[in-house]
This record gives C-alpha cells, structure tokens and sequence, in this order.
C-alpha cells in the first residue's frame, strides 16, 4: 500500500526489545534506521563486510562524535571511502535494515504520514516492490535451508583431515571464525 499508494511519511516496527523505521518518499524508500540494533550500524556493517579496519572505524567514530557530522560524511572527509561508496554502503544499511523485518515473528507498527526523517546529507531511493521481492525471496530460501539443517540441539564438529578430497571444503578466515564459534 505505501508503494502503489505513492505514499509519504515514516513507518515505525517495534516489539519490546526492538524498533525500526524506515521513511518512504512518493513510495520509494529513502531511509531506515534501527534502534537499540547495534548490528545495523552503518559502522559495525562495514566492518562486518571488511570494507573498514578495526583501527579506521574507531578513529571515524571518534572524530564523527566530536564533530556531530553523520559517520558517512566523516568516512568521506578522512578520505576512507569516496561519496559514492558511502551511498552504496548505505543503500547496502538500508536494505538490511528492511531484511530484517521479514524474519520478525510479531511487531507492532504505525505510519506517520507526511513525517520525515531528521536529516538525510545523502539522497537514497530504492524501490520498495523490489525491496519487497528479494525479501520475501529470502524468507522462502531461509524456510527450504532450514529443512536441510540438522536440530538444534546438534553439535557440529570440524575436522581436520577429511576422509576424502572431495570432503575438503575452503572457507576465508571470516567464515572459519564463525563456523568456530
């Protein structure tokens, strides 16, 4: 409805723990943020995809709470990444945010019609249908890999020397940290 209906304002999800928001504009989303979701920082996503160290992340937040300029902007001016980049990641923030949503059992929301976000230094329109498309895609595979997966209370084990070759799997050091856990 907020698509087709080309609709303007802020929609606000909550449960008792959590809460987004996600602001369309015309019906295309234009911004979502998280709150007490410290995974859907723009920071902690860049990270996360190792586009940032550790190091340069802690100096930009730094410099960005002294400043009271958006992490992004900050992220520019330390010529860490280019405005264009920024605008992928958060595009890439944003969507993750709306993703996120689809996997919520319950929730609560409102639309606050014609509302708009605080400030927004750059400009973001991501088609909400398409949005929506790869959302539920998501669920659905997420629905057919959990039918793959064994229980829960199964404990997986690493190997370190396979029967076989073809047992062998390579894996980045990322993915072996959390398969470890």
């Amino acid at each position: 409805m907020l698509a087709t209906g080309k609709k303007t304002g802020i929609l606000q999800v909550s449960t008792k723990a959590r809460q987004k928001e996600i602001a369309f504009k015309d019906g295309s989303i234009i911004h979502a943020s998280s709150i007490n979701a410290s995974e859907d920082l723009l920071g902690n996503l860049l990270l996360r995809r190792g586009k940032i160290s550790k190091v340069d992340l802690e100096k930009a937040i730094a410099l960005h709470k002294q400043t009271g300029r958006q992490l992004g902007t900050t992220l520019v001016d330390m010529n860490l990444f280019d405005k264009d980049e920024i605008i992928e990641c958060r595009k890439m923030q944003i969507e993750e945010i709306v993703y996120n949503l689809f996997s919520w059992q319950e929730g609560e929301f409102k639309f606050l019609e014609n509302a708009a976000p605080k400030k927004i230094l750059l400009p973001i329109e991501l088609n909400t249908m398409n949005i929506i498309m790869e959302g539920t895609r998501r669920i659905d595979e997420w629905v057919e890999i959990q039918k793959l997966l064994p229980p829960d209370d199964v404990r997986l084990r690493l190997t370190t020397s396979p029967k076989t070759k073809k047992d062998e799997v390579r894996m980045t050091l990322e993915e072996f940290k959390v398969l470890s856990l």
